[in-house]
């Protein structure tokens, strides 16, 4: 997962816990001051696991994109053969579905 991508599912992340936290706390303004507490807390809770799902997928993302430089690093000449064949197979599926709008 490239840097960019991991910031898009931060912000996505931050984006869908604003929205739950706005939620709890309609609820809790709606159900009383002994449902506000509870509402609170579980606020924080969610808010602690959404940023801590956060730095674990930037973590893994970064260790996942080293390993694959490693890994082209180690065998360059598969690497390639496996571009070429991603590529053969791509340019396939282009070629079959010009086939097919035209016929």
């Amino acid at each position: 997962m490239s840097k960019s991508i991991a910031k898009t599912v931060a912000h996505d992340l931050d984006d869908a816990l604003e929205d739950v936290t706005r939620e709890l706390s309609r609820a809790a303004e709606a159900a009383g001051a002994d449902a506000e507490e509870i509402f609170s807390k579980a606020s924080k809770a969610l808010d602690r696991a959404a940023r801590t799902l956060a730095v674990e997928a930037r973590q893994r993302s970064t260790q996942v994109a080293k390993a694959a430089t490693e890994e082209v690093k180690t065998h360059p000449i598969a690497t390639a053969a496996a571009i070429a064949t991603a590529a053969a197979a791509l340019a396939g599926l282009v070629v079959a579905a010009r086939r097919s709008k035209t016929a």
